[in-house]
This record gives C-alpha cells, structure tokens and sequence, in this order.
C-alpha cells in the first residue's frame, strides 16, 4: 500500500508542477505583449460638445487640448514657484521663536488631519458593514452627540 501512495503521490505532484508550469508560461506571454499605443491624441470634449462635432473637429479640439495643457503645465510651474517664493518672503518676516512655533502648530493641525482621515476611513468601513449586515447606520447628529 505504500508503495501504492507514493506513486499516486508522485503522480499528483508532477501533474501539479505541470500545470503550474504551464500557467506560469501563459502568464509570462500575457506580460510580454506589449499593449497597443493609442494612434490618436484623446481629451475630453468640453460639455454638450459630442452632440454637435464631427470626427474631424474632435481630433482637431484634442490636439488644442494637447496644445493648451503644455501651456497650462508651464504656467502652473511659474505660479508654484511663485507661491514658494512668497512663503519663504513670509517666512523671513518671523523671528526665530515665531518660526519654531510655527513649525510646533504645522505639525499639530497635520496631525489632526491624519486623524479625521484615519477616523473617516474607519467609519466609512464600519457603515459597510453595517450596510452588508443589513443594519442602518447612525445618524451623523447622533455620532456627533456620541464623541
């Protein structure tokens, strides 16, 4: 009988490492083919457009969105940097003391918001449950009462 086992195991396991071979050879095709590119530059067309424009017009308003968002890209780094520079202008006017205090109350409002966030997240999960339990959640003025 054990002989019988272990040729039956034997067996098994080389139809397991088969197949596992054979889904690992599917899977590293799948991976190579390289996804077709698109041929056309796509946006979005502006609201109620669709309804109005032809082919043509909407490949030429996609590459006036392509055309814009560079300028628009551009512009943005110009006006981050101009923001940097106010702060940093802003900054310069503190004392040393304001500046440690500043940094003090930064860090407390950054953790009050990882906080809400954290909250939330957690209550967003408890009402699914509740949800797929079949139970209706609190009300938001009762929670609030509750905290």
């Amino acid at each position: 009988m054990n002989r019988w086992i272990s040729s039956t195991a034997v067996r098994f396991l080389s139809l397991s490492l088969f197949c596992a071979v054979a889904i690992g050879a599917a899977v590293a095709q799948d991976a190579a083919k390289p996804k077709p590119a698109r041929a056309k530059p796509k946006g979005r067309l502006p609201a109620h457009y669709g309804k109005l424009v032809d082919a043509g017009q909407k490949e030429k308003i996609y590459a006036l969105q392509s055309e814009f968002a560079a300028k628009k890209e551009a512009l943005q780094k110009q006006l981050d940097a101009i923001e940097a520079e106010e702060t940093a202008a802003i900054e310069a006017v503190l004392t040393p003391a304001q500046k440690e205090k500043l940094a003090a109350l930064q860090a407390q409002a950054k953790a009050a918001r990882e906080k809400k966030a954290a909250e939330k997240k957690a209550g967003a999960g408890k009402a699914a449950e509740e949800k797929a339990a079949g139970e209706k959640p609190a009300p938001k003025a009762a929670a609030k009462k509750a905290a």
